[in-house]
C-alpha cells in the first residue's frame, strides 16, 4: 500500500515535468592503442597512445551512443565531476584542471580555460549545478607540506566557479573536511545543502555560508558496508544510491607468513539514505546484481520515469524507485567499443527553480538598534564608514545571497569598510554591537 502511495505522489509531481526532455549526456571516450613485442615476455603487449574525448548521449533502450562533438575535446577527463546547465545548454566537465563547458548542441567547446585559485589549488571536484541558483558547486582540496615534521595535510573548502573565466569563490571560511570519497556528491535545490561523503560519514554543506550544516555516521543494515553512487531526486527530495557488501575469504600466505584476505564476490543492492541520521534503507526485496559498477559513469534518476540509472562498465542498467528491481539492463555500445562516462540526465531538478530555506545569515532577527549605529554614504562608490555609541567587534559585508564577500573586526565604535573592488549591486551588511546582531541594505554605485 505505501508504494502504491508513493507512485501515485511522485506521478502526481513528474506531471509538471513531463514535456522536460530526458536525454542522457556523457562523455564518449575511445582509447587508441599500438602493438609492440616486448623481449622479457615474450609476446605481443597493447600500449595506450591516445584518447578522444566527445560529448555524446545515449539511448537507454538500446545502449546506443551517439558522438555530438565532431572533433576531440581534450586529451583527457577528470573523473570527479560534471554538470548540466539546462539553461544555457552547457555540459561541463574538467580535462587536467582546465574546466569545459561543451554546447549540448553542436558538440562544441564554449569556454575553455584553466582554473585559477587564489589559494594555488587547481582543483575543482565533485561538483554539480543547482538548478535554484544556476550556480556550480564543488569541493576544493588545498594541500599543505610542513618541511620540518614532513607532514602533508589537506583542507577543504565548497566553492563555486564562474565557468567563464575560471575563477574559483571559495565560500567555507574554514575547512570543512581533508578529503571525499568517490562516492559521488548530491545537491538539495530546495534546501541549498551539497552532499558528500567521507565513506564514514555523510556530509551536508551549508551553499549559504560552506559551513557543515549535517554530519551523521553512515549506518547500512544486514552486512552492507558501502553507500556510493548516490544522487538527489527532486521528485521526492530524497537521496538514492548503490549499497555495495564486500566477501572475502581467508588464506595463508607463505611469502609473508601471514593469514591474508582476498575479495571473493560482491553483492549490491539499491537504496537511500537519511542524511540527518546517516540511516541507509535498503529497497531491492535481494540482491540485484554483483561486481562492480564504474563510478566514473556518475548516476542519474529519471523523474519522468521514476528510474535510476548507472553503468556496470557494459551495461545501463535501471533501477526502479518504488520496488528497488532491475527494469532494464541494455550493453552500452558504438562504434570501437567506446566508454560512457559522467553520466548526467538533462531533467534533473529542472523544476528547483527556487530554494524553500533562506539564508540563515540574513534570517538574522533585525530587530531595533538601540545603539545609533549609522552608516553612510549609502549609496557609497568608494568607502562605507559605520558609527555607534558602542564598540563594533565585527562587520561583514554579504552578497544578494548571503556569501561572506569580507570582513574586518574594529573592534571601536567606527569602521569603514572599502568597497570600490565590488561590482554595481544591493549587498547586505552584518555588524555586531556590544553581542547583538544586525543586518542593514546597502547599495554599491559607481560616481556618475
Amino acid at each position: 500500500m505505501k508504494a502504491l502511495l508513493f507512485l501515485f505522489a511522485v506521478l502526481c509531481s513528474a506531471t509538471a515535468i513531463a514535456q522536460t526532455p530526458s536525454t542522457f549526456y556523457g562523455i564518449i571516450r575511445e582509447n587508441f592503442f599500438s602493438k609492440y613485442y616486448d623481449e622479457l615476455v615474450m609476446d605481443s603487449l597493447e600500449v595506450l597512445d591516445s584518447s578522444s574525448i566527445k560529448l555524446g548521449f545515449i539511448d537507454p533502450v538500446s545502449g546506443e551512443l551517439t558522438a555530438i562533438s565532431q572533433n576531440s575535446l581534450s586529451p583527457v577527463i577528470n573523473l570527479t565531476g560534471a554538470a548540466i546547465d539546462p539553461y544555457n545548454n552547457l555540459y561541463h566537465y574538467i580535462g587536467f584542471n582546465v574546466f569545459k563547458s561543451v554546447d549540448m548542441t553542436t558538440g562544441e567547446l564554449r569556454y575553455s580555460t584553466p582554473i585559477v585559485n587564489q589559494n594555488g589549488s587547481t582543483n575543482f571536484q565533485n561538483f554539480r549545478f543547482n538548478n535554484s541558483d544556476t550556480s556550480l558547486y564543488g569541493l576544493v582540496i588545498k594541500s599543505n607540506y610542513d618541511s620540518a615534521d614532513n607532514f602533508i595535510s589537506s583542507e577543504m573548502y565548497l566553492s563555486t566557479i564562474n565557468v567563464q573565466t575560471g575563477e574559483i569563490r571559495q565560500i567555507s571560511q574554514s575547512s570543512i573536511g581533508m578529503g571525499f570519497a568517490l562516492a559521488g556528491s548530491a545537491i538539495d535545490p530546495y534546501q541549498k545543502v551539497f552532499y558528500y561523503s567521507t565513506g564514514t560519514y555523510f556530509m551536508g554543506i551549508d551553499m549559504y555560508t560552506g559551513d557543515i550544516y549535517s554530519m551523521a555516521k553512515i549506518t547500512i543494515p544486514k552486512g552492507g558496508i558501502i553507500f556510493d553512487n548516490f544522487t538527489y531526486n527532486c521528485v521526492d527530495n530524497t537521496i538514492y544510491g548503490l549499497i555495495r557488501n564486500n566477501y572475502f575469504s581467508k588464506y595463508y600466505d607463505e611469502l609473508v607468513q601471514d593469514s591474508m584476505e582476498v575479495l571473493d564476490s560482491t553483492s549490491i543492492h539499491f537504496g537511500k539514505i537519511d542524511p540527518a541520521t546517516g540511516i541507509v534503507t535498503t529497497i531491492s526485496p535481494y540482491s540485484i546484481a554483483q561486481g562492480g559498477y564504474s563510478l566514473n559513469s556518475g548516476s542519474t534518476i529519471d523523474p519522468n520515469s521514476l528510474t535510476y540509472y548507472y553503468n556496470n562498465g557494459r551495461e545501463l542498467v535501471g533501477i526502479s524507485l518504488v520496488s528497488g528491481l532491475i527494469e532494464s539492463r541494455n550493453p552500452i555500445y558504438g562504434i570501437n567499443q567506446k566508454y560512457f562516462e559522467l553520466m548526467r540526465i538533462q531533467s534533473d531538478c529542472i523544476e528547483a527553480t527556487e530554494a524553500l530555506r533562506g539564508n540563515p545569515v540574513l534570517s538574522v532577527e533585525t530587530n531595533e538598534d538601540s545603539y545609533q549605529t549609522i552608516m553612510f554614504p549609502n549609496p557609497t562608490n568608494d568607502v562605507l564608514k559605520i558609527q555607534s555609541t558602542k564598540n563594533i567587534t565585527s562587520v561583514n559585508v554579504l552578497s544578494s545571497n548571503g556569501t561572506r564577500i569580507t570582513s574586518v573586526v574594529p573592534n571601536a565604535p567606527t569602521a569603514e569598510i572599502n568597497v570600490v573592488n565590488l561590482a554595481d549591486g544591493v549587498y547586505f551588511i552584518q555588524y555586531n554591537v556590544n553581542n547583538d546582531t544586525f543586518v542593514r541594505k546597502i547599495v554599491k554605485q559607481r560616481s556618475k
